[in-house]
């Protein structure tokens, strides 16, 4: 990563450890504009000037920090695929779960509209007990 700054200067920069790698000072004011391209860095400055720099090693350890990044972002890649495959199962499960309570429920439902109707008989037949074992005893 590269950056440009007011006291002339351009920076390539380590991501990782917030660490310059190298710096390049060749101009006699602020830097307008940096790019860079394969092994070329491009600087414009303010005093109209523009320079190309070609540096292997320089460019080396960007190379390498570019494969470090490479490896920590396909770690990072591989960490979502995982966490959004656990978050879908979760989601399943969680579907699975809300159909069987409401399968429960309904059950539930069933089972007690079922005893309530057995109650009323039961009820019902006690009364109908009482009743007839009243008028045996008023006889």
């Amino acid at each position: 990563m590269w950056s440009g700054s007011a006291d002339k200067t351009a920076i390539c920069w380590n991501a990782e450890a917030f660490q310059p790698l190298h710096v390049i000072n060749e101009h006699s004011s602020y830097l307008r504009a940096i790019f860079s391209f394969s092994w070329q860095v491009w600087t414009v400055s303010a005093d109209s000037s523009a320079c190309v720099f070609v540096s292997d090693g320089v460019f080396e350890d960007m190379s390498q920090e570019q494969v470090a990044l490479q490896k920590a972002i396909q770690q990072y890649q591989a960490q979502v695929k995982q966490l959004e495959e656990a978050k879908l199962s979760l989601q399943e499960t969680a579907s699975d779960s809300r159909h069987h309570l409401q399968k429960v429920n309904e059950e539930l439902m069933q089972v007690k509209q079922q005893r309530d109707k057995e109650q009323a008989k039961n009820d019902s037949l006690n009364q109908q007990l009482n009743e007839s074992q009243t008028q045996s005893s008023e006889s």
